[in-house]
């Protein structure tokens, strides 16, 4: 885990000095590399790993294995991990494949399917969601009954078939795959292209265009903002704040958005340049759909 995620090790240097608690740890990680990496969590998997313990007041100190680690493991200072920020990288956004651009062009020509954004519950295994959602639908490439599909993603993933039926609303909602007869399912074309490229940009591009507040979040975060103030945004698109939550942990793994410090995100170079690619629209045109309902059962 060291090797391959940054400020984890890391975080022994700031306990090694002082019993702290994890705001507090927080608060030197925010100050000396400026930026926050999921402290949290991050110290959870130190504790699971014993290298740290907490000692009261939800103070932590290193255990002899975790004082071991600190002498032994290759650690980054804050300038050398910010010499890697500041470094410039390229990014590439890809062509859309056929059928994905021309989903997005009809998007952009239809203002009513603008409208019909839904904004279904989203869920999918855990962890490297997008991924694990490709695998689902790669095995859907060819029809298959409902039977085989839950087994699969039950199999694959440890999962009670309860959680592979409240997957299913989602999967189809997104456009990604479609019931083509009783209990029979098969990936979507763009789907399938998605398959074929294997881009988490392609992954988005279909998520943009059957959910609300996806390309638009992005947009929306290109200065640090807090997740609160993204979750009171996404009201106004009618999702709620668990929903938000998955839109965001999607563009987070895509590479979309970054998460700057503890509940904050913020849009990527590469995300604001990708979500500009996409047909936005305001939030304004949902409130005039539920006000135009709220108008006809007045009526009623």
């Amino acid at each position: 885990m060291q090797q391959r995620f940054r400020i984890f090790g890391e975080l022994l240097f700031f306990i090694n000095e002082k019993e702290s608690t994890i705001q507090e740890i927080n608060e030197k990680v925010c100050s000396a590399y400026g930026t926050y990496s999921n402290i949290r969590k991050r110290m959870n998997w130190l504790e699971v790993l014993g290298l740290i313990e907490m000692i009261g007041n939800r103070k932590w100190i290193l255990t002899k294995v975790g004082k071991q680690a600190l002498k032994e493991w290759t650690l980054f200072t804050p300038d050398i991990l910010k010499s890697f920020d500041n470094a410039e990288k390229e990014y590439t956004i890809t062509d859309s494949p056929i059928e994905i651009s021309n989903m997005i062009t009809e998007l952009t020509n239809n203002n009513q399917l603008h409208k019909n954004r839904c904004t279904y519950n989203l869920w999918a295994p855990s962890p490297n969601k997008i991924d694990n959602i490709r695998k689902i639908i790669n095995y859907s490439c060819e029809k298959v009954d409902r039977t085989n599909l839950y087994n699969y993603i039950c199999t694959k993933f440890n999962l009670k078939t309860s959680s592979a039926e409240s997957m299913m609303p989602f999967l189809k909602a997104s456009g990604l795959l479609e019931e083509t007869g009783r209990n029979i399912y098969v990936a979507s074309s763009v789907a399938k292209e998605w398959c074929q490229t294997g881009a988490d940009i392609d992954f988005i591009r279909i998520l943009h265009c059957h959910f609300r507040f996806v390309g638009e979040m992005i947009l929306f975060a290109e200065k640090d903002i807090t997740r609160n103030e993204i979750y009171n945004e996404a009201k106004k698109y009618g999702l709620n704040n668990e929903k938000a939550r998955w839109i965001a942990g999607f563009l987070v793994e895509a590479g979309l958005l970054e998460e700057t410090q503890y509940l904050h995100l913020k849009a990527s170079t590469f995300g604001i340049k990708f979500a500009k690619t996409l047909p936005i629209t305001n939030y304004t045109i949902y409130q005039e759909s539920n006000n135009n309902i709220e108008n006809v059962h007045k009526k009623i």
